[in-house]
């Protein structure tokens, strides 16, 4: 049987886990240039925290974790948005702009 110390160790290293995919999924999020990249970081950011509640409710995180998570998972749902809104407001303006934009990292 696992000691008290144990479990809460455990519980805390997921749910640092889960935080340290959120700080890779910002980063993907502030270099993406493309509204359907973006849609799918939104479904990844929408995936995990359905992971979380049900880690949540098997115990495999605790409440204090999941309200840890709460924060920097907010935080990149906004950033979805706020790169979405940007993005489309680049492309109503400089259409070509974009377009060269998304070429140029492709040849990259």
């Amino acid at each position: 049987m696992a000691t008290p110390f144990l479990v809460h160790r455990q519980t805390k290293n997921r749910a640092d886990l889960y935080n340290l995919q959120l700080l890779k999924i910002i980063d993907s999020i502030q270099e993406t240039e493309d509204l359907q990249q973006l849609k799918k970081v939104r479904s990844q950011l929408l995936e995990m925290l359905n992971e979380v509640i049900v880690d949540l409710d098997k115990d495999l995180i605790s409440p204090e974790s999941f309200q840890s998570f709460t924060f920097p998972w907010q935080v990149a749902l906004s950033a979805t948005y706020q790169r979405e809104n940007y993005l489309a407001r680049l492309e109503n303006d400089h259409p070509r702009k974009v377009d060269e934009i998304q070429q140029m990292k492709n040849q990259m």
